[in-house]
């Protein structure tokens, strides 16, 4: 499973696999790229990279692989959430469902 970028592309924005030489698919607007790039990356369980317009990295997802979201899976589990968009959406922001369950990204 490769990564996926959201890059700049001189018609818009592109969908690259990291370390292909050409482009997935090219998009007019970002967030529609982010949108199909986010769900290749989750059917292939890869992360997603999200580049801004000067090309430099402005977001990531790793869609709960990494051992930060795994931590805060296992503790839902344990509480019996297993819908985590469902959850959230009960919140403003996910800082603030964080600061519910007092666990704090690692710095």
């Amino acid at each position: 499973s490769k990564n996926q970028h959201v890059v700049p592309h001189c018609s818009g924005w592109a969908i690259r696999g990291e370390g292909n030489s050409r482009v997935t698919r090219v998009t007019s607007t970002q967030r529609e790229a982010i949108n199909i790039a986010r769900t290749i990356s989750r059917n292939q369980g890869s992360e997603l990279f999200i580049h801004g317009a000067d090309g430099r990295i402005r977001e990531r997802d790793s869609h709960g692989n990494d051992p930060f979201h795994q931590k805060v899976n296992k503790m839902l589990k344990r509480h019996r959430v297993y819908n985590i968009e469902g959850y959230l959406s009960r919140f403003c922001t996910e800082e603030y469902f964080l600061s519910l369950i007092h666990i704090s990204e690692p710095t």
